[in-house]
């Protein structure tokens, strides 16, 4: 995704595939799977939403969570944003109306945890 956003010199293309390729690797550091079938069902159960209740954790990218909102939201890595991709002012206003978003879903709660802080 990142050199196909290169080669179409999209820098917004380029900013989001470096944003799902820092969440891959982040999720794949700290879970335990051997292949890549057993990554891909692990994902597509984590974005799942089909589970609702009281014990449920709805986990998803900025993107993925605007316009919904929960008791408690935990946000990883705050101090990863704005994107180190983001270089240009849109795009750096952009990055931060995604921080607000982040920093907005939660009704009573707002936890930050660092990815070091869970890595075991």
């Amino acid at each position: 995704l990142i050199a196909k956003a290169n080669e179409k010199k999209d820098e917004d293309a380029e900013m989001q595939a470096l944003e799902q390729h820092e969440i891959i690797t982040a999720l794949v550091e700290g879970i335990n799977v051997t292949t890549v079938s057993e990554l891909l069902m692990w994902v597509a159960d984590l974005y799942s939403s089909s589970k609702d209740g009281p014990n449920f954790i709805r986990c998803g990218t900025i993107h993925a969570v605007k316009g919904l909102q929960a008791d408690t939201v935990w946000v990883l890595d705050k101090h990863l944003m704005p994107s180190r991709g983001a270089k240009k002012d849109w795009q750096i206003k952009q990055e931060k109306n995604l921080e607000y978003v982040a920093i907005t879903r939660a009704k009573h709660n707002l936890r930050f945890i660092r990815s070091e802080d869970i890595r075991g």
